[in-house]
């Protein structure tokens, strides 16, 4: 199923963050001591939070409010992306073979870090092997593009130590949270634009523009993961 991308870019943001929310529950405070937490397996659900959103001009705050009417109060879907790591400098748009663009005059996007599945990873799988064009560290973020659930970013939290015949370019990660769903070996992992279907939290109070006439016009958005696919 198809949703809208986030236009980012078109909205300048003064702080973005990204985390994961429902990693751990809390029994809380009990009478002998402390409370004990309890981590989920799923691994928790992505929030975006994007604040000090300028709108500068008119037009701006009229494409934000467009915008929050076709999220229908968070019932709408949008495909929103992770553009926090400086560390990915993507190459530029390039044209066809002929130098000709697409007929809306866009290009093809360049990839600068190429990246696959070496093997298949069932339901909930937080430990596979990637194979990469990049030495991978930990705390790179990427996505897969699932036929049901369709794009969610995970992100490494660990490489393991490689295992004897593995190939120079294959690392052993543990990422989170774990697989929304079961991936197939030679599926691309997307380093350059991780991007996940989410859903705008409380599209009232704060985001709506708040317009000081002639001088400032700012929102605020944030984002969940969405798992509910509605229409």
């Amino acid at each position: 199923m198809a949703f809208e991308d986030f236009p980012i870019e078109a909205f300048p943001v003064e702080a973005l963050r990204w985390r994961l929310l429902g990693m751990s529950a809390s029994g809380g405070s009990t009478l002998g001591g402390p409370g004990q937490d309890a981590e989920f397996d799923g691994g928790g659900w992505w929030c975006a939070e994007m604040t000090g959103i300028d709108l500068g001009d008119g037009q701006a705050i009229r494409n934000m409010r467009a915008l929050l009417l076709r999220s229908r109060g968070g019932v709408g879907r949008w495909v929103v992306r992770m553009v926090d790591d400086a560390l990915v400098v993507l190459p530029p748009p390039v044209p066809h073979d002929d130098e000709s663009p697409f007929d809306d005059d866009s290009l093809y996007d360049g990839n600068a870090i190429a990246a696959t599945l070496v093997d298949d990873v069932g339901l909930r799988g937080t430990s596979y092997r990637i194979q990469c064009s990049i030495a991978l560290t930990g705390g790179e973020a990427f996505s897969l593009t699932h036929p049901v659930h369709g794009r969610r970013i995970y992100m490494i939290a660990k490489i393991d130590e490689p295992e004897e015949g593995d190939a120079e370019d294959h690392y052993r990660v543990f990422a989170l949270p774990a697989l929304r769903e079961a991936a197939l070996a030679g599926d691309e992992c997307d380093f350059d634009r991780p991007s996940c279907v989410m859903k705008l939290v409380d599209p009232g109070a704060e985001s709506w523009p708040t317009v000081t006439p002639g001088i400032e016009a700012k929102a605020a958005l944030r984002f969940e993961e969405a798992f509910d696919i509605l229409t």
